[in-house]
């Protein structure tokens, strides 16, 4: 007994220390990631797309409320993901870091959690395995992870409000039904809702599937359930009317050409996903051979595959594809291909040990790929560091305008200045006006 208990202790140290591994190295990425494009905006009680003669910090609850609701009247409905990023706009970059590096790793371990409930609870709850290749698979598949993950604006709207989602889920199918509860599932449905325009009701249709099949299974309704539901909803729909968005969009007629959208949209989606699409059927026709997916499983896996492609199909309604859209996609589909991977791998042990094996080549590739993001990453954050010093060089010095050398062209998508809005050439650029009044100054211009 106590050689087990010795055995089970090591192999949970080393499940932290992976951890404190992928925290770390996301930390790092992070902490060489400075502002950009829309973060200096949010850093003041929002008014208008450009700046006026009196920006103010958001100083209180009550500045954060009327900020959101100006930025849901004029540009975006996103309030919880903006929230996020206007909140820590008031702090140190390096709060940030720190919190935003925790919520990455969050991200993993939610998923790693989730599968192995929805899997089975007769199995080791925490190992190694199953987290490296979720990390692994977020690594690559994520999309442009430097302006999901690593921006702040845009962590706001994606890494942060899936982990929203997923806690959601988790709460769903942890089925405590304590009435007191409801005072947080509610408002954390209510504000997974709100999160973005195709994620959202994905996880919404998803929660909604599984609440019907345990209410017909089970032959009764969860009444906090159905409240979170509805509170989703809410949070959904009231992000949807936003005058801003609704205004910046335009009229988008959702069937004009929707033979070729549907085409563009599985073209996209095969492009970026068909080897997991190709695993995750491989491992489901072998699981239903072996009999290793019971019916509950085998519906929840179905579930998950159906918002999957809802996340994905669901962007008929809008005409623009930035790639960072299919962050939500991406988060389900792993979390589909985790299921099938426990199954299976729990029960045989060979392809377990062959999945070590790969592992480690995948590791090795990951070095690679980490070390390339990194210099990439640290090139940029040079130039823009060394900006901020020459601005606070010349504030010092009393100088009212200043010229700013830009960074060269980013080379990786992990790299958040890669297709994000910066410094322009006139003092009258959108950022350029932006990073004026964060720093304090009159104007900047810049040089190559």
């Amino acid at each position: 007994m106590g050689e087990k208990m010795k055995e089970k202790n090591n192999k949970e140290i080393v499940y932290l220390l992976v951890c404190l591994v992928v925290v770390t190295l996301i930390y790092l990425l992070n902490h060489f990631t400075l502002y950009t494009s829309d973060d200096f905006v949010y850093r003041f009680i929002y008014k208008e797309p450009f700046p006026s003669a009196n920006e103010q910090p958001v100083r209180s609850l009550f500045d954060l409320i009327t900020s959101q609701m100006n930025h849901w009247k004029v540009w975006n409905g996103r309030f919880t993901g903006h929230s996020i990023v206007q909140i820590f706009m008031q702090y140190n970059k390096e709060v940030f870091n720190v919190f935003n590096s925790s919520v990455f790793l969050s991200l993993g371990i939610l998923i790693d959690s989730l599968s192995f409930e929805i899997v089975s609870n007769k199995h080791r709850k925490h190992q190694v395995l199953y987290l490296a290749i979720i990390f692994l698979i977020l690594w690559w598949f994520l999309p442009e992870i430097g302006k999901t993950v690593l921006w702040i604006s845009g962590s706001g709207n994606y890494l942060w409000t899936a982990v929203l989602d997923l806690l959601w889920l988790k709460v769903v199918l942890r089925r405590n039904q304590s009435p007191y509860n409801i005072l947080w599932t509610i408002p954390l449905a209510f504000f997974s809702g709100a999160g973005n325009e195709n994620t959202s009701p994905a996880f919404i249709l998803l929660i909604s599937l599984i609440i019907l099949y345990d209410a017909v299974s089970e032959k009764r309704v969860s009444v906090s359930r159905v409240l979170e539901i509805v509170a989703a909803c809410i949070g959904f729909l009231l992000m949807l009317a936003s005058p801003g968005s609704q205004k910046r969009a335009g009229d988008i007629p959702l069937f004009y050409d929707l033979s070729n959208k549907l085409a563009n949209l599985f073209q996209m989606s095969w492009q970026k996903y068909s080897i997991l699409y190709i695993a995750i059927l491989v491992l489901l026709i072998y699981s239903l051979v072996k009999s290793y997916l019971n019916r509950k499983q085998f519906f929840y896996f179905l579930f998950i595959m159906c918002a999957h492609f809802a996340c994905i199909y669901s962007l008929v309604a809008t005409n623009e594809l930035p790639d960072r859209v299919f962050f939500g996609a991406s988060v389900l589909l792993c979390l589909a291909l985790l299921i099938l991977l426990r199954l299976i791998l729990e029960e045989v042990l060979f392809l377990k040990k062959l999945a070590l094996v790969f592992l480690l080549l995948l590791v090795i590739k990951f070095g690679f790929s980490y070390t390339k993001a990194f210099s990439d990453i640290n090139s940029t954050y040079k130039v823009v560091s060394m900006q901020y010093r020459e601005i606070y060089q010349a504030k010092d010095n009393g100088q009212s305008t200043i010229i700013l050398k830009r960074y060269p062209k980013p080379k990786t998508l992990f790299n958040a200045y890669n297709g994000t809005n910066n410094l322009g050439e006139s003092r009258d650029a959108w950022f350029n006006r932006w990073m004026a009044v964060y720093f304090g100054i009159d104007s900047i211009e810049s040089r190559e």
